[in-house]
């Protein structure tokens, strides 16, 4: 039960991420929501990977 758990928790946290870009970008008039990379909105500066990965982006701030 807890593998389900940890699994489901990773999940709402990437759906959550996603949306939170989609509402932000919605929000700002892009044209493309769906496929732009994610940047710093104070520095503009295009996000790495590791960047992207909800809660591990966080712990290695």
């Amino acid at each position: 039960m807890i593998p389900i758990s940890i699994l489901i928790f990773f999940f709402g946290a990437a759906l959550s991420s996603f949306l939170l870009v989609v509402v932000h970008r919605l929000h700002d008039n892009e044209k493309n929501i769906l496929f732009g990379r994610s940047f710093c909105p104070n520095c503009k500066k295009t996000l790495k990977f590791w960047q992207l990965i909800p809660l591990f982006s966080w712990l290695f701030l």
